[in-house]
């Protein structure tokens, strides 16, 4: 049974949500900023909020990571 809980924790969670401090004062920012987080495959959801300076992504972890749109928004 240990086993079992142990693989259970290692999948990969296909709805994983984020948020990402990025800078950006505009409109013109938030289309950039959202465009190159919808660039890499598996992000479902990319919305920043110029307010907050926040963006929020939900990723499929299958096919990307965090580090992957923080590597395209760079």
């Amino acid at each position: 049974m240990v086993g079992l809980s142990t693989l259970a924790q290692d999948t990969k969670n296909k709805n994983a949500k984020f948020d990402v401090e990025v800078n950006g004062n505009c409109e013109m920012c938030k289309k950039r900023i959202e465009k190159a987080a919808f660039s890499v495959a598996g992000v479902k959801m990319a919305q920043y909020h110029i307010e907050d300076k926040k963006l929020h992504l939900v990723i499929n972890e299958q096919k990307c990571n965090l580090l992957d749109v923080q590597k395209a928004l760079a």
